[in-house]
């Protein structure tokens, strides 16, 4: 985990952020009010010290390592999200030959 790096997307949120290298996460103002208990924070969590009161890390399946991607495929991955984004809501072109 790097500095900085965000834990929970939730509801299109931070809302577990990592601060710097030695600090431990932080909820954001309002995290429990906005959690909508994906337990996404819980599944990934390296040492298994995140647990919500509907799911416990004993709970989650297993993340199968060979679905992991690497730092090129996520950052593939991001830029379409960000361009899709960028272009929803705009008209479509028909290219014909």
């Amino acid at each position: 985990m790097q500095p900085g790096q965000d834990l929970c997307g939730g509801v299109g949120r931070r809302l577990i952020e990592m601060g710097e290298a030695d600090s431990v996460p932080t909820l954001i103002a309002d995290a429990e009010e906005l959690c909508v208990n994906c337990g996404h924070c819980v599944a990934v969590c390296p040492s298994g010290a995140l647990a919500l009161r509907t799911m416990r890390p004993e709970d989650c399946p297993e993340i199968k390592k060979e679905l992991l991607i690497d730092l090129e495929q996520a950052e593939t991955v991001s830029s379409i999200k960000t361009l899709h984004s960028k272009l929803q809501g705009r008209p479509c072109l028909n290219v014909t030959s």
